[in-house]
């Protein structure tokens, strides 16, 4: 959070030194043409479009594997070149790369528009005045020298100079982590004071906590003091991103080792330094899965949309594999583990009696605070409604005029308002029961005022624990008679402690089913509440909630190094916490290793939502959460987390499919190419075939989007982990070779010399160039139907790959794919790819060869998933 001298920033420093006279001249506000303002605008919205466009244009084309194929491209049109050969096969990577591209750019657009949709309202406008004049502009269209308008409710929306100011109190709390109620003036800054007292500036991100103002934009976006603050941290970097990079990495070492063995083999076999390199070139090309940030940005897109239809809004794709990652949810109870709609029960005297005079005196409280009104005030003001208590609670706001008040904070928690009543001033004060206690030195009980012995409140308290026990929520409310027209929190002293309005806030039905699919998923739930301990321990009881300690915000303040860490670990509810402890008990899971999702919708989880690896946020929450959160659900309730938690795996597991099962399939290829390469006197497969291989089997893996998954895998949070896919990898990569060199040796000494009348080196040259054609036709067949088939049976844990069946229109896919992949073998691509027609023979071995293949994999998947325990994470 934002502390002492981050405040300090000379360029606002310069602005506030200055009267409000000589900051217009300086922008020269009143010159500026009105129409010309408003086009201003216009046109910087539509800049603003075309440069989020040219984002989504370079995301979409610029990405690890990319740069990894072009550099192999440019490097194989250059040979290419030199030996006069043609370079269709560069042609078809860069043709791929630009529809890979274009297919990225259009999903991008798409779930772009479908968040923006559905998170329409999340984007605010700001009113400007011109010349008397007002109209609205998003706030991300601010300019300098614009004047604002804000009110209660508003957030500001850049740094402004106050130029006019009428009971102006601003919260800061997003800035410093503590609820600071700030006084604002339009008032000329007094040098040498402390730059955080500079109250002629409004702060970005700050909120409007009552009175009217105005301001000149001094800063906007990354300018400001919180745009640089954020700047300032270190980002945390997506974990999918990590993933992708984790693969990368994988990618280069099997590049730099690969490629130069296999351009001296080839070079020691071919004799042709050009031609060797061109042909390891294409292995390289050949191990790169061109189509993994299609495939990876398809999935996390698709699971956005399926989320969204289950009332769970995504900001930002990425963040979906942070949801299948998550293995601790952090939640606020209010409205979470509770229905939010609290009952107004009982309003008693400090002994538990029916008094009248508390609810009065609350009412009052609730009613003239100038603030949003909590859930708590709603209740309150709602016997304001009943039919025959209208009047009377009508005749008791007239009665009393208010006059000043000190709104709540967090550190204070309570609300203290100033009213008139005739020639009286009167302090009414409303909040937590043991801070107001802490203030009271009298109690009043059936209209007689007693001082409070200090040595025995115990009949006090025990009232109050006694409804807390019961899940019930507890107030206080106090007075004083005063004599001053204006308070400030020294007057929050010497109190007369009147009584308590008590409220029930049930759990919801939905809230015990949820929290049980949770701990199913292997989430830890963790309650981190502001309320207080006897609350939540009864509202955790009835849900399940369990924690071997209930800690409390004063107990967290006492702890440090791994106190704190064994602390946090091992306790599930945490209760009378401020939101700088909130953030602190996210910040030390996440230190322990937890991914971490936080839950809230109050201003008082702001700093533990931004935390959090997934912040999650409610559609009722207020403004500033739902901005910062990267995931919304439209409704507040935890079986609708769970759902989008599910849909998070999902994507994330059909991910890692595709990396395990197409980084073991290319290296099976490789070993098998590399070893052929030394022992045959020609190549066994042409660079273009790799390639057209290669696309194949990628359009082949478009379909794991839309593929189910094992739910025994599901229940567990997914992580990325190189020494998984390598042992994965290592693991079947071998086996496919092994097929694949019985396929060369039946070819090269049995098939192919009974179909040319004799062995490679005893037939003419010509013979010779048919034999090669017939060879790599034959093994470009076996190869794709075993990758094929590496697929079908490596997709989950099944054992019978008969019934191991995809979707009805995942299957229809792949079988129209692989039917259509015949015409390979016909005019005119078959001259193109240098192939020939196959004859049916060859069928008969094939056949063999796949049933035996598809047992022995499915028997080394058994050993696998026993040695390994799952077969995906």
């Amino acid at each position: 959070m934002l502390k002492g001298d981050f405040f300090y920033n000379e360029y606002l420093k310069k602005y506030a030194l200055k009267d409000i006279e000589e900051i217009y001249d300086e922008f020269n506000f009143f010159n500026k043409d009105l129409d010309r303002f408003q086009s201003k605008h216009i046109k910087k919205e539509k800049y603003i479009k075309l440069n989020n466009f040219f984002i989504l244009l370079q995301n979409a084309f610029i990405n690890p594997f990319n740069m990894i194929l072009i550099v192999l491209v440019f490097i194989s049109i250059f040979i290419e070149n030199h030996l006069n050969r043609s370079i269709t096969p560069s042609i078809f990577i860069i043709t791929l790369l630009i529809i890979g591209g274009t297919i990225r750019l259009v999903r991008e657009l798409k779930s772009t528009f479908f968040i923006k949709i559905n998170t329409s309202e999340f984007t605010n406008e700001v009113l400007i005045k011109k010349n008397k004049r007002y109209f609205k502009v998003k706030n991300k269209n601010l300019s300098l020298g614009d004047v604002i308008v804000f009110s209660f409710g508003d957030k500001i929306p850049a740094d402004v100079r106050i130029i006019k100011a009428k009971n102006l109190l601003i919260s800061e709390s997003i800035l410093t982590g503590e609820s600071t109620i700030v006084e604002k003036n339009s008032q000329k800054f007094i040098e040498n004071k402390d730059s955080i007292s500079i109250n002629n500036i409004a702060f970005m991100g700050t909120s409007v906590v009552s009175g009217y103002g105005e301001g000149i934009v001094l800063a906007t976006g990354e300018n400001t003091i919180y745009g640089k603050y954020i700047k300032s941290l270190q980002i945390q970097e997506k974990k999918i991103e990590n993933g992708i990079n984790l693969v990368t990495f994988i990618l280069i070492k099997f590049l730099l080792f690969l490629t130069p063995t296999v351009f001296i083999i080839s070079s020691v076999i071919k004799k042709d330094l050009s031609e060797a390199l061109l042909f390891a070139i294409s292995i390289a090309i050949g191990l790169t899965p061109e189509m993994l940030p299609i495939i990876i940005s398809v999935c996390l897109i698709k699971g956005n949309i399926s989320m969204g239809k289950k009332q769970t809004i995504i900001k930002d794709v990425n963040i979906m594999e942070n949801f299948g990652s998550m293995d601790i949810l952090c939640v606020d109870k209010t409205g979470t583990l509770t229905g939010d709609k609290l009952i107004l029960e009982y309003y008693t005297d400090i002994l538990g009696n029916e008094s009248l005079e508390t609810l009065e005196f609350a009412y009052l409280n609730s009613f003239y605070y100038s603030n949003s009104k909590n859930h708590l005030d709603e209740a309150i003001l709602k016997v304001g409604d009943i039919p025959n208590k209208k009047q009377y609670f009508k005749d008791l706001i007239k009665k009393f005029k208010k006059l000043d008040e000190v709104p709540f904070d967090y550190k204070r928690k309570f609300v203290s308002i100033l009213f008139s009543e005739q020639e009286k001033q009167l302090l009414i004060i409303k909040g937590n029961p043991e801070k107001v206690y802490k203030r009271c030195k009298y109690i009043k009980y059936k209209n007689k005022i007693h001082k409070i012995d200090p040595n025995d409140s115990k009949g006090v308290q025990y009232v109050i624990n006694e409804m807390l026990e019961d899940g019930m929520q507890v107030i206080a409310v106090a007075y004083k008679n005063i004599s001053n027209k204006k308070i400030s929190i020294n007057d929050e002293k010497d109190l007369i402690l009147i009584g308590y309005v008590i409220f029930f806030d049930a759990p919801k039905k939905s809230a015990s089913i949820a929290v049980k699919k949770l701990r199913n998923l292997h989430i830890n739930i963790k309650l981190l509440t502001g309320d207080q301990k006897n609350i939540a321990n009864s509202i955790c009881n009835r849900l399940g909630i369990t924690s071997n300690h209930i800690i409390t915000g004063e107990e967290i303040e006492k702890l440090s190094g791994d106190d704190l860490l064994i602390a946090v670990e091992k306790n599930n509810i945490f209760t009378d916490l401020t939101p700088l402890q909130k953030e602190m008990i996210v910040k030390t899971l996440q230190n322990n290793g937890h991914v971490v999702g936080f839950l809230g919708d109050g201003i008082n989880d702001l700093a533990a939502i931004r935390k959090a690896n997934v912040g999650i946020s409610v559609n009722s929450a207020v403004k500033e959460v739902k901005q910062i959160a990267d995931v919304v659900i439209l409704k507040k309730d935890l079986e609708v987390l769970e759902k989008g938690i599910l849909e998070g795996r999902k994507a994330y597991i059909n991910i890692n499919k595709y990396i395990k099962i197409t980084f073991s399939s290319n290296f099976g290829n490789i070993i098998s190419i590399g070893i052929a390469s030394i022992f045959l006197p020609f190549i066994p497969i042409t660079a273009t075939q790799i390639l057209i291989l290669n696309l194949i089997y990628d359009m082949l893996c478009l379909i794991f989007p839309w593929d189910n998954i094992d739910e025994d895998v599901s229940i567990f949070p997914q992580t990325w982990s190189v020494k998984k896919i390598t042992n994965f990898m290592f693991f079947f990569g071998p086996i496919s070779s092994i097929f694949d060199i019985i396929t060369f040796l039946f070819l090269y000494y049995i098939f192919c010399p009974y179909i040319y009348g004799g062995m490679f080196n005893e037939i003419s040259l010509i013979t010779q160039e048919n034999f090669i054609s017939l060879f790599q036709s034959c093994w470009f067949l076996e190869s794709l139907w075993t990758q094929t088939m590496i697929i079908q049976i490596l997709k989950n844990k099944k054992i019978n790959f008969i019934k191991n069946q995809f979707p009805f229109f995942v299957f229809t896919t792949l079988l129209l794919i692989l039917i259509s992949s015949i015409c390979f073998w016909y005019k005119p691509l078959s001259g193109w790819l240098n192939m020939t027609s196959i004859p049916s023979l060859y069928f008969i071995f094939l056949f063999f060869v796949l049933v035996v293949y598809m047992t022995i994999i499915s028997i080394a998947k058994i050993y696998y998933i026993k040695k390994y325990k799952r077969l995906y994470n």
